[in-house]
């Protein structure tokens, strides 16, 4: 509000004089700088990485094993194809986060772990997991039944690496039927990779 009333007075001044004082130019440039300055610092908070492990990482933490995790995001690719060909939910949900692997290991590092947001496990679980339904059920709507060949793989916004773990956003996953015709699917929203096994961060049904 002091801000905003300076601002105001500073106009009025304007009106009234046609000529503003050099140094309440200053003050009221210190005092924008200072307020971009705070909206700058508490962004980068709120944005910020949350680093739960000392350095070098303790052995049980590198010793984490995805559940059914892949060795290469390639392999995790053809084990969803075969999913998606043979219509398997189960296997298409084996393939990514599990609860437990995502509120133990993933949700530890996210920005928005962090307890100023005091955001619920239980919605946070939940949300994931219905958006990740949607996605598994519009691939199998959309390609279930049909044999599709990888072919390769690109990520629209690259790598995101956190402290255990590295996101592989918004794959790109470029496939060929039997008559060579080719299809772009992006059926999850990421990839993550941990300690060398891969795994769907979770599905999407956003093209």
């Amino acid at each position: 509000m002091k801000f905003i009333g300076f601002m105001l007075l500073g106009a009025i001044l304007i009106g009234a004089c046609g000529v503003i004082p050099e140094k309440q130019t200053s003050k009221e440039t210190d005092s924008l700088q200072a307020y971009k300055d705070s909206l700058a610092k508490q962004e980068a908070f709120y944005k910020s990485k949350v680093r739960p492990y000392p350095e070098p990482l303790p052995d049980s933490v590198r010793a984490r094993r995805l559940k059914n995790g892949l060795r290469s995001a390639e392999a995790l690719c053809d084990e969803f194809l075969l999913a998606l060909q043979r219509r398997d939910t189960t296997r298409l949900f084996d393939l990514a986060i599990s609860q437990e692997e995502y509120l133990r290991w993933i949700w530890l590092e996210q920005p928005a772990s962090k307890p100023i947001f005091n955001i619920p496990l239980e919605f946070v679980w939940e949300n994931n997991w219905r958006n990740s339904v949607k996605g598994a059920y519009k691939a199998l709507y959309d390609y279930g039944g049909t044999k599709l060949a990888f072919a390769s793989i690109d990520y629209k916004e690259g790598a995101d690496a956190y402290q255990s773990y590295t996101f592989y956003v918004k794959p790109v996953i470029t496939v060929a039927d039997s008559t060579g015709k080719k299809y772009t699917l992006r059926s999850m929203s990421a990839i993550v990779e941990m300690n060398g096994l891969y795994k769907v961060l979770n599905y999407s049904d956003k093209d």
